[in-house]
C-alpha cells in the first residue's frame, strides 16, 4: 500500500485528504504541523508527501531544505492557490495542486506522480 503524508496547517483540509485518500486504497496520515513533519517523514516513509505552501512555523522552502538532508529525492506534491507557490513549483519542477482543490484531480495526481517511477527532484533551491 502506497503511503501519503499530507502537510497542512488546516486541519479540516489534512482530515478531509486523509479519509479521501484512506478511502481510495492509500495508507494516508496527516499533520497540520510542518515544524513535526521531519520526524514524521522519518517514521512514516511516505511515497509522497502533499504540503501547503503557506504554513505556520517554518517556511517550504525550509522545510524542502530540511527533506533534502533526509532523501536526496523525494516525490512531493504542493499543494496552494497563491501566485508566489504555484510560480515555486514551476520554477523547482515540483508537481502543484491548486486550491481551491478538484479531489477528483486529486487522485489521478497522486496516481501519475506514482505511476511514472520518478521522483520529482527537491534539487538545489
Amino acid at each position: 500500500m502506497k503511503r501519503v503524508l499530507i502537510i497542512d496547517d488546516d486541519t479540516d483540509t489534512c482530515e478531509m485528504l486523509e479519509l479521501l485518500l484512506i478511502g481510495e486504497g492509500y495508507n494516508a496520515q496527516a499533520i497540520s504541523d510542518r515544524s513535526k513533519a521531519i520526524e514524521k517523514v522519518i517514521t512514516f516513509s511516505p511515497h509522497v508527501v502533499i504540503c501547503d505552501y503557506y504554513m505556520n512555523g517554518i517556511s517550504f522552502e525550509t522545510f524542502r531544505e530540511q527533506l533534502r538532508t533526509i532523501r536526496r529525492e523525494i516525490r512531493i506534491v504542493l499543494l496552494t492557490g497563491s501566485p508566489k507557490g504555484i510560480s515555486y513549483a514551476q520554477i523547482n519542477g515540483i508537481c502543484c495542486l491548486k486550491k481551491p482543490l478538484d479531489l477528483d484531480h486529486l487522485k489521478s495526481v497522486i496516481d501519475g506522480v506514482l505511476e511514472s517511477g520518478e521522483h520529482v527532484s527537491i534539487g538545489d533551491a
